[in-house]
């Protein structure tokens, strides 16, 4: 159990950001991240875990969510396949763009298209091949990359997902299996665009009345 490190709050009545069946976990002190419960974090002690402990990267900063039922091999979930893979990264010399900063290099989007390929397991091959673009995301930034590959049971949809607060980053890799596709989109869609800085960090050299506009709003948003 990694209770130091994830705390998570079951939200029992419907709000403005989580329905009855989603559940808030807060990752690393870093941020929070809205999850459906048809998905459950990958327990370290978990009979699922334990099989395939050989072969997965073991590290506080990693947190995974996967199909509901796979810790204890459900029937069910151990026919189908989601994940959400969510690494945090710290540099103490705040060496990150900031929450705000979407300016970003097309040769850095084209560097990270390119590192897709160490997402690959052996075997494993492009079908459509990585495209990435920065987004806004409230009021902030994000690089997107979407690609699909080849899987043990056909095609995957995968995402990869940069996002930067100054001190921290976090990568977060989203899949499903395409022909699971009407149970997993809006799963995984609604995750990764729940996703929010615990303490989001705005450009110092921006003082504008619109950036001081937008660093309310996102406090007052903030759930």
């Amino acid at each position: 159990m990694r209770m130091r490190l994830i705390f998570t709050l079951l939200t029992l009545a419907c709000g403005l950001n989580c329905s009855a069946a989603d559940i808030k976990y807060h990752i690393n002190d870093m941020l929070s991240i809205v999850v459906s419960d048809k998905m459950e974090i990958r327990e370290d002690d978990a009979a699922y875990t334990k099989v395939i402990n050989n072969y997965i990267e073991h590290s506080s900063d990693i947190t995974v969510f996967q199909q509901k039922g796979l810790s204890n091999s459900d029937e069910t979930a151990t026919t189908q396949y989601a994940r959400i893979i969510i690494r945090t990264m710290i540099d103490e010399e705040c060496g990150f763009p900031a929450f705000d900063d979407g300016e970003f290099a097309q040769s850095d989007i084209w560097d990270l298209e390119l590192a897709c390929t160490d997402e690959l397991a052996k075997g494993q091959t492009y079908i459509s091949l990585p495209v990435g673009k920065v987004e806004k995301i409230g009021n902030g930034y994000r690089i997107r990359i979407r690609y699909s590959r080849t899987g043990t049971k056909g095609a995957v949809s995968v995402q990869i997902i940069y996002i930067f607060n100054h001190k921290y980053a976090a990568k977060i890799a989203a899949s499903y299996r395409e022909s699971e596709k009407e149970i997993w989109q809006s799963v995984i869609e609604n995750a990764v665009n729940s996703i929010k800085w615990d303490e989001p960090y705005f450009s110092e050299n921006d003082d504008s009345e619109a950036n001081v506009e937008a660093k309310a709003n996102y406090t007052d948003n903030k759930s």
